[in-house]
């Protein structure tokens, strides 16, 4: 039996994929703003006359988020190929096959004595 999917984590690797393209675009954005800034405070040291921006606490956590929404840093759309395509439709029909609960028949209480 063949899957796309690692046995313990639930997601399909293109899904995992994209969470790595999207971790690793944030990583690069983190480098690149700290370089930034490490270069700001070296020419800040070396002409102390001019006036410099100053970096706020949050900022490249606010630039790295505006990223990701905006999608300015994401990656090439990756298609699912061949049969992994053909197991992947087929799940999503067979959900449709069975009616979401309004209710579950178990309280979070007896789940979690395990």
């Amino acid at each position: 039996m063949h899957t796309s999917q690692h046995a313990t984590s639930g997601r399909p690797a293109h899904a995992r994929l994209r969470i790595a393209a999207t971790g690793f675009a944030a990583l690069c954005l983190f480098c690149s703003a700290h370089a930034q800034t490490i270069e700001s405070a070296n020419q800040a040291e070396a002409e102390p006359h001019q006036s410099t921006t100053k970096k706020h606490i949050g900022d490249t956590t606010n630039s790295i988020l505006q990223a990701q929404a905006n999608g300015s840093m994401a990656g090439a759309h990756l298609p699912i190929l061949g049969p992994t395509a053909t197991l992947s439709w087929q799940r999503y029909l067979e959900s449709y096959k069975h009616p979401i609960p309004e209710t579950f028949t178990r309280k979070l209480d007896e789940i979690g004595q395990r």
